[in-house]
């Protein structure tokens, strides 16, 4: 894992069952941007207190499962495997709470070019649920002060 430390980074969200070909896509534009790229995996069974949007002061949404595997082992392994052997310079950064709210402060602390997120996979879960919450990617897309790239995943060609 290289340092993304690079001024105006691409922000991506990730999690451990996303199609590759979002990680893809958000690393190539940061090749293209010549900057690097901050992987954001949002933990929503923790909360955030304050401060700059990652998980450094969180609290637990459900006290009694403290301390359970939460799943970041998985998502930063897949990141990497992902991401092997790419020029791209990349960190993972650990957010909680609402995933939106979480990009989006995540995204204003590194002052990002842009966000990118995957779509849904296609399914009647999936479209129950956009049809209650809506979907991440049209919250950031009409919340956003900077440019939000949406990655179809899981359609065929």
């Amino acid at each position: 894992m290289a340092d993304a430390s690079d001024q105006r980074p691409v922000v991506v969200g990730v999690n451990a069952t996303q199609d590759a070909v979002v990680l893809r896509e958000a690393a190539s534009l940061a090749a293209r941007l010549d900057t690097g790229l901050v992987c954001v995996w949002i933990d929503t069974a923790r909360l955030p207190r304050e401060g700059d949007g990652t998980d450094a002061s969180s609290v637990p949404v459900d006290p009694d499962v403290v301390g359970a595997d939460d799943g970041e082992s998985e998502v930063l392994a897949r990141v990497r495997s992902v991401l092997d052997g790419s020029a791209a310079r990349w960190r993972l950064v650990r957010a909680s709470g609402e995933v939106v709210r979480a990009l989006t402060t995540v995204a204003s602390t590194y002052d990002a070019q842009l966000l990118v997120v995957g779509t849904r996979r296609p399914g009647i879960v999936e479209w129950v649920d956009a049809a209650i919450g809506g979907s991440v990617a049209a919250h950031l897309a009409h919340t956003q002060r900077r440019p939000v790239v949406v990655v179809p995943q899981g359609r065929s060609e």
